[in-house]
């Protein structure tokens, strides 16, 4: 099994950048995305090479400051990547990860991590020995930018 092969092949980038295309089609004109679908027929075959030969590296995430949120977002070529590399380890976890990873598709998201959590505080016999005190939710959305580029 050659994941990189499957990422890099045509049926996933193309799925890939088909994702990316709708998620910034109402993106500013100025938005890299424009130069990567301009560009795609020339960019695709190099990025292929690239991801195969173990050389493609993600770059850093900018930061854009809108209202009263900050955004940390990757390039449009980063992000296609990534959404590659998402749908082919999707393939291969996920009827291996635990059935409470609810953040994937088909499991229910936030709400039913809420729901989760509360019967298993709400619910105890005496077998269930010590009660939880405690839940954890953690969000690596912003940990990229924590994280020092030094």
């Amino acid at each position: 099994m050659d994941l990189m092969a499957e990422i890099a092949g045509d049926e996933v980038l193309d799925l890939a950048y088909a994702w990316l295309c709708r998620r910034r089609e109402r993106t500013s004109h100025n938005n890299d995305v424009w130069d990567v679908r301009w560009r795609w027929a020339d960019l695709k075959p190099c990025l292929r090479r690239q991801l195969l030969a173990g050389e493609y590296r993600l770059g850093t995430t900018r930061r854009v400051h809108c209202e009263q949120d900050v955004l940390e977002i990757w390039s449009a070529l980063d992000a296609l990547v990534l959404k590659a590399t998402a749908i082919v380890l999707g393939r291969y976890w996920h009827s291996r990860l635990s059935a409470r990873c609810f953040h994937l598709a088909g499991r229910g998201g936030a709400k039913a991590a809420v729901r989760a959590a509360w019967d298993k505080l709400t619910h105890f016999g005496p077998w269930d020995s010590p009660r939880p005190q405690f839940v954890l939710r953690k969000d690596v959305k912003t940990h990229s930018a924590s994280v020092s580029k030094k």
